[in-house]
C-alpha cells in the first residue's frame, strides 16, 4: 500500500505521518509513506506510482487541495482522497463530495485511526495479513495470497499462491488457530484437515474443490451440502443454479 502526504505545514506533516505509521505497525499492515510539502511534486511523482491513499492539506503551496483530489482521480482512478482542513475554513471551503474523508487540524490521533480503520474495512483481505510463526521467526503472510492450509502430522502447511507457483510455509500453530486468525468471509474449513480460501476455487469434482492449480481439496462427506452452499453464498449464486456442481 502507498500513502501519500501532502502538506506544506511540516509539523503538521510529521505529526500525520507519526500517526499512520503508529496505525500501520499496531495493525500489521505493510505500507510506503511518501512525504510532499508541494503538490505539484505530488501529481509528478504519479509517473512513477500509484497511491491507494493521499492525505492532502485543503491549501498547498501550488493547487487548492480540491482541484489536485480532482486531478489525482483522473491518473489514480481508484485513489482515496482524505482532506486535512484548517479549523479555519469554512464549510463551502472545505468541502468536496468526492473526499472520502476529513481531517480537523489540529490533528489527532483518535481522528487518523478511525479513518483509516474504515478504509481498510472496505478492503477486508486486501490489506489482511496472517502471523505465522517459522522457525521461531514471525511471518506476515497477506491473506490473498494463501491458497489452502493443510494439516501435516503436528505441523500445519500454508500454502500460497504467487503468479502460478506455490510456496509453502510450516508451522507447529494448529490449524482452530489458524482458522481464527483468518478472514471468515472468503476461507472455509472444508475437512478437518483442511481451509481453503474460496477465491482460488474453479470448480467442484465430486466430494473435492478443485483450485486454480488443479489441487483438489476434500469436502467432508457429512457436512458436504452445508460447505457447497457457504461456497455457493460467496459465489452469489444458488446451490442449484452453479452448473459445475458436478464436474
Amino acid at each position: 500500500m502507498n500513502i501519500a502526504i501532502c502538506d506544506n505545514s511540516k509539523k503538521d506533516a510529521c505529526l500525520l505521518h507519526s500517526f499512520l505509521k503508529s496505525y500501520l505497525l499496531q495493525n500489521v499492515l505493510p505500507a510506503n509513506i511518501f512525504l510532499f510539502s508541494d503538490s505539484s511534486a505530488l501529481l509528478e511523482s504519479l509517473h512513477c506510482r500509484n497511491y491507494q491513499v493521499v492525505f492532502i492539506s485543503s491549501h498547498t503551496s501550488s493547487h487548492n487541495g480540491f482541484s489536485v483530489l480532482r486531478l489525482l482521480r483522473k491518473n489514480c482512478p481508484d485513489c482515496i482522497g482524505i482532506i486535512c482542513a484548517s479549523g479555519t475554513c469554512t464549510v463551502s471551503e472545505c468541502f468536496d463530495p468526492n473526499a472520502f474523508g476529513y481531517l480537523l487540524k489540529p490533528l489527532k490521533r483518535k481522528d487518523v485511526f478511525d479513518l483509516m480503520e474504515r478504509f481498510v474495512s472496505l478492503f477486508p483481505l486486501e490489506f489482511a495479513s496472517l502471523q505465522l510463526v517459522v522457525n521461531r521467526l514471525t511471518v506476515s503472510i497477506p491473506m490473498k495470497d494463501i491458497l489452502y492450509v493443510e494439516v501435516l502430522g503436528r505441523t500445519c502447511s500454508v500454502w500460497l499462491y504467487d503468479h502460478g507457483a506455490q510456496l509453502n510455509y510450516r508451522t507447529n500453530t494448529p490449524l482452530y488457530k489458524l482458522e481464527h486468525q483468518l478472514n471468515p468471509s472468503c476461507f472455509l474449513k472444508t475437512h478437518k484437515s483442511f481451509i481453503v480460501n474460496m477465491n482460488f476455487v474453479t470448480g467442484i469434482v465430486e466430494c473435492c474443490f478443485r483450485l486454480a492449480d488443479q489441487t483438489l481439496i476434500p469436502i467432508n462427506i457429512k457436512h458436504q451440502t452445508e460447505i457447497k452452499q457457504r461456497f455457493f453464498n460467496y459465489c452469489g449464486q444458488s446451490f442449484i443454479a452453479v452448473p459445475f456442481a458436478q464436474v
